[in-house]
């Protein structure tokens, strides 16, 4: 079982899991007031393991609103059922967990955000511009302040009286334990999006999207109740290289999953009837290539799924 302590003021994933970091919460140990759930319950109460991976509720703490995304627990058996037996012999527990559980997918993920924003923010100060401020780095996504830890007493009682949650997915074992010894849960603070609006300025999008997989963050749910104010808030399902799914792929495998998420921008577009120019692919490529990939996920549904 892979080892981390959720409760310290170390990044996680830990050092011995290669890649990006994401910094713990400066306020992670103050009260949680709850006002409202930002999911939708009638998906997200499902009681498949792989899907609907967490809740994302709105805040206060320390006085200041956000947007708390607490996240089920990993079932490690079951992603490693999941893969399939050839994949399954190849990537060790620790590296499937880190990778793949959503929790931490979305801390690589937002720690390879914050790299590159901190880059951008870089090189626009370099350039001389004459500004007399510090230049602010780009956001290519809604920021993410850090992880924490929610403790299950009181916060797992307080959930299921006020929304009625009561699947999280534990093991059988910590079901058993009295509250206040039960594993807390993992969870991330974001900045609160007060809007409705989610595609905002296609063009910016678009920009940020490529950005992102320039940086090796392949979010892979590109749809448009991901995105608010036309910036991505989910990365649950993202793969930020290294990653193990991209390390035992073939090239043409690899090269189509990655450019996945172009195809479904383009889809995402033009599904949500915006009149712009703006495309990820070409025009007459784009639906045809967006197929193939799915009848190729379908088609390794039963070897390569769960994430």
């Amino acid at each position: 079982m892979a080892q981390y302590d959720l409760r310290s003021n170390e990044p996680l994933p830990p050092i011995s899991c290669t890649g990006p970091r994401l910094q713990p919460f400066k306020d992670r140990n103050r009260k949680i007031e709850f006002l409202d759930i930002l999911s939708h319950l009638e998906d997200e109460t499902s009681t498949s393991p792989q899907r609907h991976g967490a809740y994302v509720f709105k805040v206060i703490i320390n006085r200041k609103i956000y947007a708390l995304k607490i996240f089920k627990f990993f079932d490690l058996e079951f992603a490693q059922q999941s893969i399939g037996v050839t994949w399954r012999k190849r990537v060790s527990g620790e590296k499937l967990t880190f990778h793949s559980d959503p929790f931490f997918a979305e801390c690589r993920a937002y720690g390879r955000i914050k790299e590159a924003e901190e880059k951008h923010a870089k090189r626009s100060q370099s350039k001389g511009t004459g500004q007399t401020k510090r230049p602010t780095a780009k956001e290519l996504a809604v920021p993410c302040y850090g992880y924490m830890a929610v403790a299950a007493d009181p916060y797992e009682e307080i959930l299921a009286e006020k929304y009625g949650i009561t699947f999280w997915n534990r093991s059988i074992e910590n079901k058993k334990h009295p509250v206040k010894k039960r594993l807390p849960f993992r969870a991330l603070v974001k900045r609160f999006e007060n809007t409705e609006i989610s595609i905002k300025e296609p063009k910016t999008m678009l920009e940020d999207l490529k950005k992102l997989r320039g940086s090796l963050v392949f979010q892979r749910d590109i749809i448009e109740r991901n995105y608010k104010n036309g910036l991505l808030v989910d990365f649950d399902n993202a793969w930020t290289e290294p990653h193990w799914r991209v390390d035992l792929m073939g090239p043409r495998q690899s090269r189509i999953t990655k450019n996945s998420d172009l195809y479904a921008f383009d889809e995402m577009i033009e599904s949500s009837g915006i009149l712009t120019q703006v495309r990820a692919t070409p025009n007459d490529l784009y639906v045809r290539k967006l197929r193939s990939h799915r009848r190729d996920d379908s088609n390794q549904s039963g070897s390569d799924s769960g994430s």
